[in-house]
């Protein structure tokens, strides 16, 4: 039999899972990928498929629309043409810091090319991406000789969102490459608006009592991303307190175990953005923060050690993310990382 405490407890559970409390801001759209801000004076004509891997600022995945600039330079005979192209980097595992573009995720189809430079705006797409991906220009109808060529347009630096100094090339049925210009940061114009997938936001989808002050929390969420369960009372509804968190959730709905105990007991599951990607050789280490708060990154090298050792570097956030690179040389192969506070020893 339940008592009147841990009904209580669980209508106050379901409130939060049926009226909007389950983490993620549902903003209309926002800009997640910018890079439009600094033109270097130098494009790249070039034969094959080739474009940038990028990684995308905040949470949301859902791109809408998508903008890159180009610059052309031939005379117009009508068949000059390209098509933008988004690969998930699924695909052939070259190195640890090389992963190539593999599933397809969308094609534009082909449009024609004018001479001069151009910004080329696509609105009103649903395409779904994981945090990085990479885009791709194909460009056809061209020699690339010195009068009859075009190209993406180099910019850097990237204001929001990441992306490394190199691009992926694949001429005709060969394999993708990782290539890159001495002396350059090979990073093209772009700009990526995002909104929320509809199913992009953790759902509580059930709640069942399994102890005197215990539930069980069925969760739809994202697979291999990092969540957190949190709670607040109904007196102070805006004060959430984390109770537990997993990493890289196994699959697509996940069980958490919640403790009620307390009379009554909102709950809420929010994502962690959490990411180890490599930047120039090294790791860089990107988490959730509070804009404006400065952060210290630190490591460990066995899972079992209780020694957290903090690197120099802080690193006061501009945004949502905040990311910090070690930046120790040579890298260590194995290290485990925490972002904490920087004022917290």
């Amino acid at each position: 039999m339940i008592s009147w405490i841990q009904k209580h407890s669980l209508l106050s559970a379901f409130w939060v899972s049926l009226f909007g409390g389950n983490c993620l801001p549902m903003e209309a759209q926002q800009v997640v990928f910018e890079n439009s801000k600094a033109y270097l004076g130098y494009y790249r004509p070039q034969f094959g498929e080739y474009g940038d891997e990028v990684t995308l600022e905040g949470s949301a995945r859902l791109i809408t629309d998508f903008s890159f600039q180009y610059t052309g330079k031939f005379t117009p005979q009508g068949d000059e043409r390209a098509r933008i192209r988004f690969y998930a980097n699924d695909g052939n595992v070259l190195s640890p810091y090389y992963t190539a573009p593999g599933t397809l995720l969308y094609e534009s189809g082909y449009f024609p090319l004018n001479p001069g430079f151009h910004t080329r705006e696509m609105v009103g797409l649903k395409v779904v991406v994981p945090d990085r991906f990479t885009w791709t220009i194909e460009f056809l109808g061209l020699s690339m000789s010195n009068n009859d060529q075009a190209g993406l347009l180099y910019f850097n630096p990237v204001t929001i969102g990441q992306s490394y100094g190199d691009y992926w090339l694949k001429i005709e049925k060969g394999p993708w490459l990782p290539y890159q210009t001495r002396g350059l940061d090979d990073n093209f114009a772009a700009t990526i608006v995002a909104t929320y997938a509809p199913d992009s936001t953790p759902r509580i989808t059930q709640i069942t009592a399994s102890g005197p002050d215990t539930f069980q929390l069925l969760v739809n969420v994202i697979p291999h991303r990092n969540y957190a369960l949190e709670f607040a009372d109904p007196t102070d509804p805006k004060k959430w307190t984390r109770q537990t968190a997993i990493l890289d959730a196994p699959k697509a709905q996940i069980t958490l175990t919640a403790l009620a105990p307390t009379p009554a007991r909102l709950f809420r599951v929010t994502e962690l953005a959490r990411t180890v990607s490599m930047l120039g050789g090294y790791p860089l280490v990107s988490a959730k923060a509070i804009k404006g708060a400065t952060y210290a990154l630190e490591y460990k090298d066995t899972l079992n050690s209780t020694n957290w050792i903090r690197l120099p570097d802080f690193m006061t956030a501009s945004s949502d993310i905040v990311a910090i690179s070690d930046l120790s040389n040579p890298p260590a192969p194995i290290r485990f990382y925490r972002i904490i506070d920087a004022n917290r020893r």
